[in-house]
């Protein structure tokens, strides 16, 4: 039976390490080398975004991220609005590491 987007996700989400706010925001207050991905579509970040995140749609991910992401060896963390799209998104990523 093919799986579903949901399938996808569920998947991906038991795959991939969350990271939750707390820790980010820890993480940008220490000043620690890490790089912040949006995945969302440039529409959606009407309403905001985090400061210093690289806006690089899920469509373009795989394509872009070296040029964003030049050191494959700092943390990456990968948002979107409800956590599916990055989840997806931080499970393409991980073989290119």
């Amino acid at each position: 039976m093919a799986k579903t987007y949901a399938d996808l996700v569920k998947e991906a989400l038991s795959r991939v390490a969350e990271a939750r706010c707390e820790d980010v925001r820890a993480r940008m207050d220490r000043s620690d080398p890490f790089f912040v991905i949006d995945v969302r579509e440039p529409d959606e970040t009407e309403s905001g975004f985090l400061p210093g995140a690289v806006l690089l749609p899920r469509g373009r991910l795989e394509e872009n991220v070296a040029e964003h992401v030049p050191d494959r060896s700092v943390p990456v963390f990968v948002y979107c609005a409800m956590g599916r799209r990055s989840a997806l998104a931080a499970e393409s990523l991980a073989p290119m590491s």
